[in-house]
């Protein structure tokens, strides 16, 4: 099994880390060029795979009120491959662990957790399960969009939702 290595960079000036997204960007097609200034600002972790970049992810606040509550709209970009799943959770369970304290340090921003839409076939093989516990998160399926992509939500552990 090939290493898995996370490199967190949220709010952090890491001039190595935001060249190997672009060029995984580049690679994937995934982000056009005119967005990828603000996206690198988002930048919350970097895998690597055996060394090579192989997925990263970006997060924004976003008021999501089908859960009545302030979220973090997590997006990624992982290459495809047989670690795919692996480095998808290892990139969320990352995020986790430096958005919730970022989340608690700035709390009048009310965030409560973290959001995710599997908009990709690329993650059927998370599908089955309504709860997906595994690297020290839950990602727990809270809806689906129009187009039958699920939605995840991982909570931070104070959580409380308002009525």
């Amino acid at each position: 099994m090939a290493n898995i290595e996370i490199r967190t960079v949220w709010q952090k000036d890491d001039p190595a880390a935001s060249h190997d997204v672009v060029a995984l960007w580049d690679e994937s097609g995934a982000i056009f060029p005119k967005d990828r200034p603000d996206r690198l600002k988002e930048l919350v972790a970097a895998a690597y795979v055996d060394s090579k970049i192989a997925g990263a992810c970006t997060a924004r606040p976003i008021d999501y009120k089908v859960l009545r509550a302030q979220v973090f709209h997590i997006r990624s970009t992982i290459l495809a491959g047989a670690q795919h799943d692996e480095v998808l959770l290892c990139l969320l369970s990352s995020a986790k662990s430096v958005l919730q304290p970022w989340a608690q340090v700035h709390a009048d921003k009310r965030l409560k957790g973290i959001l995710a839409i599997f908009d990709s076939d690329a993650y059927d093989g998370l599908y089955a399960e309504p709860i997906i516990r595994s690297h020290g998160i839950e990602l727990v399926l809270t809806g689906c969009t129009d187009e039958g992509r699920q939605i995840r939500t991982i909570w931070f552990d104070d959580a409380k939702l308002a009525k």
